[in-house]
């Protein structure tokens, strides 16, 4: 895992690993290639930066495959690969029993209608109803149509939708309520290792944190500005830590 810790600026870190000597002397090159400042900001984007003494600015297409890396290592790692082939099938089997439940509903009451209509029977109410029935069965089927391809967008997308089948309904809610389990049960036990690496210095600066964020929450209920001392910075210590393992979609 790895632990990420902040301090006070004092001038002696290096964030940018190229000067402003460097940054100007490849724009003016790109420029005499192509004329042009925002085509040379892009290529140099795209391409990276390169210092006089071999000092290297990583590119975005660079960036986006040790991204990709990253992730796979992670997947690789953590057994994700079978994780997410299970979630995609829930959601899979979820979808599938919705829309037959769709069918379902609207085969009822197209048989209730034909029903009625053989007896004689006044069937205005009935024909309101099929006809809303209708509409609404294919604004869903519509709505199932057009989910996400990716597992995560499905199940926001699902999220917002409004089942038809009670069962499907029911299904859905079982696999949030796993999902949510899950996603706790790593944030418990990442916080847990983060505990167990902090010093009494570590503590000490929480203890400050959370007392002063209590102070300017109280502060905030009274209408009065905001204030954080320097212990906000020193507390940052405690919730900056972070996991390199974190994975952002399904």
């Amino acid at each position: 895992m790895l632990v990420y810790r902040y301090s006070r600026w004092n001038s002696a870190q290096e964030i940018f690993p190229l000067d402003e000597e460097d940054l100007m002397d490849q724009l003016a090159d790109q420029m005499m290639a192509s004329g042009d400042v925002a085509s040379s900001l892009r290529t140099m984007m795209q391409r990276g930066l390169q210092g006089k003494e071999g000092q290297r600015v990583t590119g975005l297409p660079d960036l986006l495959q040790q991204l990709r890396d990253q992730r796979q290592e992670a997947t690789d790692r953590y057994k994700l690969g079978s994780v997410l082939n299970q979630i995609k099938q829930q959601i899979q089997e979820i979808v599938a029993q919705e829309r037959q439940g769709i069918e379902n509903r609207l085969q009822a009451v197209q048989e209730r209608f034909r029903q009625l209509k053989e007896q004689g029977s006044d069937t205005t109410l009935e024909e309101q109803l099929l006809r809303q029935m209708e509409r609404r069965a294919a604004q869903n089927q519509e709505s199932l149509d057009q989910l996400p391809p990716d597992s995560a967008g499905q199940v926001r997308r699902l999220q917002e939708y409004e089942f038809m089948d009670s069962k499907a309904k029911e299904r859905f809610d079982q696999l949030l309520q796993s999902l949510q389990r899950q996603v706790l049960d790593a944030h418990l036990q990442q916080l847990s290792q983060a505990l167990q690496n902090l010093t009494p210095q570590d503590l000490q600066a929480t203890r400050e944190f959370l007392q002063d964020l209590n102070s300017s929450w109280n502060s905030a209920a009274r209408a009065v500005n905001l204030t954080f001392s320097s212990s906000w910075k020193s507390g940052a210590n405690f919730l900056a830590i972070n996991s390199r393992g974190a994975w952002r979609s399904f």
